[in-house]
């Protein structure tokens, strides 16, 4: 039986490392964006740009950060960073209108040790990017964003 299902087709993007997290935001056009969704708690670490597949999946049951962790894993995949979500909703807009889309790639713990991710949504048509904390389960609404490793 599979662990998890694949949403829809591959799809590829260029990730532009010679902008910054700032810039790529900006580049969205969101109307709602985390205050703490910084360069800082979120630091690029590639160079030039940079040619990747993503697989939009999700789990027909509601599933805890660690089995999405561990089953994305055993079926080859690595978790998405929070430039390549960025990238993927550039180049396809229309993609996150239908369901939420987190990146368990990029977390930043914060001082007090709640570990939180990026997550993309449209509520009411507004295009937002928050955070949220990876300790939380995810229902069969949510999706993320993989790489083929």
């Amino acid at each position: 039986m599979k662990k998890f299902m694949v949403d829809s087709s591959e799809y590829p993007i260029v990730v532009d490392y010679s902008r910054s997290l700032e810039e790529m935001i900006k580049a969205d056009n969101y109307k709602d964006v985390d205050g703490d969704i910084t360069e800082e708690h979120f630091p690029l670490k590639g160079i030039g740009r940079q040619e990747v597949i993503i697989t939009i999946i999700y789990f027909e049951h509601g599933v805890t950060s660690e089995k999405v962790f561990t089953e994305t894993e055993k079926a080859g995949f690595r978790l998405s960073k929070i430039e390549e979500l960025l990238a993927l909703v550039e180049k396809y807009p229309e993609i996150h209108r239908k369901f939420l889309i987190g990146v368990l790639g990029s977390v930043w713990e914060d001082g007090i040790g709640n570990r939180w991710m990026p997550f993309l949504a449209c509520f009411y048509g507004k295009h937002i990017l928050r955070l949220r904390l990876i300790t939380c389960n995810w229902h069969k609404n949510w999706r993320f964003a993989v790489v083929r490793k």
